[in-house]
């Protein structure tokens, strides 16, 4: 019997999946509680980046709609970290974030590797 499995990885657990990032031209982004939209710095299947003028809390979850090319996504995603920038006297926040559910949209490159099933 041959063994399949990545190198190093336990028996049992299914192969990683990563999601090509693309830049966030074009997208629109309104998270709940934030009065403005947000700039979308890149963003993938299963996770964003953006820039806002306000913290958002590591660990939270926060209702998210994208827009693009006319076709709006609600979801939720998780902060997994949010960093302060200062540009001269102008502050933002970079948050980094995962979605609860991967995205399905035809705009977004596939995952690799693929979904079975």
């Amino acid at each position: 019997m041959t063994d399949h499995r990545e190198p190093g990885r336990p028996p049992g657990r299914p192969p990683q999946r990563f999601a090509t990032r693309i830049p966030g031209d074009g997208w629109v982004a309104h998270v709940a509680r934030k009065p403005e939209p947000v700039r979308v710095i890149r963003l993938s299947r299963i996770g964003i980046e953006l820039e806002m003028e306000s913290p958002l809390e590591a660990g939270s979850r926060y209702p998210i709609r994208l827009t693009h090319v006319g076709k709006t996504t609600s979801t939720t995603f998780y902060v997994l970290r949010c960093a302060e920038h200062t540009h001269g006297a102008r502050r933002s926040y970079r948050v980094a974030g995962l979605f609860v559910e991967t995205l399905e949209r035809a705009d977004l490159p596939g995952m690799i590797p693929p979904s079975s099933g």
